[in-house]
């Protein structure tokens, strides 16, 4: 037990300041497990690629075939169309965007898309509505897709500013051109202002938003993947993720949206539901957004095609273990088949697609090809593969009895306001390192202590890892925020004066979802334990209770 505590504070340490890089850093289990007896080198391994590692690979590979195609700024470009040109539903419109394209590709991808489209609406908003504008004429906004300079349409007047960080929700690293002079270019505080609004809009979304299913961000397969090796009957899958952590995603959303809209917004636009009179200024907007979507052209094959394969992929995780019998009945039940069947199957369909329409007469080429996986992140592969092999390494040592033990004495019996600890350290702790670094530390510590003050796993490690994807104070804390405060157009004050709010209201959504509509969910879940429960815990599921 005292050598892996060792291990486990030797790569939280490595994990929070970076001194090595995080994927080299998961690998010191496979190192050190061995010399210290902790596992076998052999069973240290075969973590790294279990089940969900590979879910995590059909995921990402998913991803990486809609950002290709370009499928996903249609999508988002023809729902911003719906919301019209009024700043606060534009708003709710984009952060509805954002947080719904996290639930499915990498929070980074979503967010770095997003930002370019919105500053060229909120340019407009700014240059043509009285609210925002003056007599001046604005110059053109600028800013470019992080890490895509290939993409910047040299007609917007975007201009380049580098941000770098850690592709993995990790820390980043801003260089700003002394040239960028973006806040410069919005004439009034009400146009600053509102870029500001939309900008952290964009973050907090699309950080909430990937916390709503189980493939949006690396915490959730995380968690899933000690649930399949400490609790395989526990009845966590793709549904009943969603089902416990999609209602409370977009609660905080929402609030997101009303609190931005107070901070950032005039009041004389928070006129929530009356409803304002056709102006110059909403119909260059819609103007402009509907050029914007004219220029991507008709819809292509090869977005038809990544389309069907992303609705039967979402279907047939949905379908598979549903209210009533699902397809997986058919395969040997949960024994042979898992959400990563469906997963791999469409990851081999995308290679065996055809890109063009054969049948027209186009030669054919894969949808998908290997050298589209040129900048695969394996680096969070890897980090998964870490953490896990430091829950199992909890688990065989005999540590986290140890610590639960402790947490024991020193942590409150109430179990709420244990859970309310929690949160709040696990919370705010996330604002300083990677929210999968949070994850990978605190789950098997989070555990220990359900089983020391005996109650069900899940209502510690669900809201918990939630609650480590919601960062909205500092830079450092996600991605999206690195991207958003990279583009000059806020400070770090401006996150801190929007986020504390965020930060309580979504650590009383979880609360109350951890009291509400957990237990329904999993109405038969037993105590958490410290020991291997693959005997002794009684197979739950969500759909053969109901």
């Amino acid at each position: 037990a005292a050598y892996c505590g060792y291990v486990l504070v030797i790569m939280s340490l490595y994990w929070i300041t970076e001194c090595l890089p995080i994927a080299v850093t998961s690998l010191l289990p496979v190192l050190l497990f061995p010399i210290f007896n902790i596992l076998s080198s052999n069973a240290t391994s075969q973590i790294y690629f279990q089940d969900i590692q590979m879910l995590f690979f059909g995921g990402l590979v998913l991803a990486i075939g809609i950002e290709k195609t370009g499928l996903h700024e249609r999508v988002a470009l023809k729902i911003i169309m719906f919301f019209g040109s009024d700043p606060k539903w534009l708003l709710l419109g984009v952060m509805t965007v954002t947080g719904f394209l996290s639930l499915w590709i990498s929070n980074t991808a979503s967010s770095s898309m997003m930002l370019p489209i919105v500053v060229a609406l909120v340019k407009q908003l700014a240059k043509y509505n009285p609210a925002f504008s003056n007599k001046k004429t604005i110059p053109s906004v600028s800013y470019n897709k992080v890490n895509d300079a290939s993409n910047l349409d040299t007609n917007t007047g975007f201009k380049v500013e580098h941000v770098t960080y850690n592709d993995d929700e990790g820390t980043f690293h801003e260089e700003t051109s002394e040239e960028h002079i973006a806040n410069e270019e919005l004439q009034t505080p009400a146009g600053k202002k509102l870029m500001k609004g939309f900008c952290l809009g964009i973050a907090y979304s699309a950080s909430v938003g990937g916390s709503g299913s189980l493939v949006g961000t690396t915490p959730n397969l995380l968690l899933k993947g000690f649930f399949d090796t400490n609790y395989p009957d526990g009845g966590l899958n793709f549904l009943t993720y969603l089902l416990f952590s999609l209602p409370a995603a977009a609660m905080v959303v929402l609030a997101s949206w009303i609190v931005l809209a107070v901070i950032w917004l005039p009041k004389s636009e928070l006129m929530f539901f009356k409803k304002k009179p056709k102006t110059a200024a909403g119909d260059q907007l819609k103007k402009m957004i509907k050029n914007r979507y004219d220029q991507l052209g008709p819809i292509s094959f090869d977005q038809i095609s990544v389309g069907i394969l992303f609705v039967l992929c979402v279907l047939l995780w949905l379908t598979r273990e549903p209210i009533v019998d699902g397809w997986h009945r058919f395969f040997g039940y949960d024994k042979y088949v898992s959400d990563t069947t469906p997963a791999i199957l469409i990851v081999i369909l995308s290679f065996v697609w055809p890109k063009n329409n054969i049948f027209q007469g186009h030669k054919y080429e894969h949808l998908l090809k290997w050298s589209d996986m040129i900048n695969f992140p394996w680096d969070v592969i890897l980090l998964g593969g870490g953490s896990l092999a430091i829950a199992k390494g909890f688990q065989e040592s005999g540590l986290s009895t140890w610590i639960g033990d402790i947490l024991k004495d020193v942590m409150p019996e109430q179990k709420g306001l244990a859970l309310l600890i929690i949160l709040l350290f696990c919370g705010f702790g996330t604002e300083f390192t990677s929210n999968t670094s949070m994850a990978s530390i605190f789950i098997p510590i989070a555990n220990s202590l359900a089983s020391s003050i005996g109650i069900i796993p899940h209502y510690f490690l669900m809201p918990m890892t939630v609650c480590v994807s919601f960062a909205f104070l500092f830079p450092v804390a996600t991605p999206p925020n690195a991207i958003v405060f990279g583009s000059g157009y806020i400070k770090i004050k401006d996150m801190i004066i929007s986020g504390i709010s965020l930060k309580i209201i979504g650590i009383a959504v979880l609360m109350m979802a951890a009291n509400v509509w957990l237990y329904p969910i999993f109405p038969n879940a037993t105590i958490a334990t410290n020991t291997n429960v693959t005997e002794s815990f009684k197979q739950v599921t969500f759909a053969s209770n109901l």
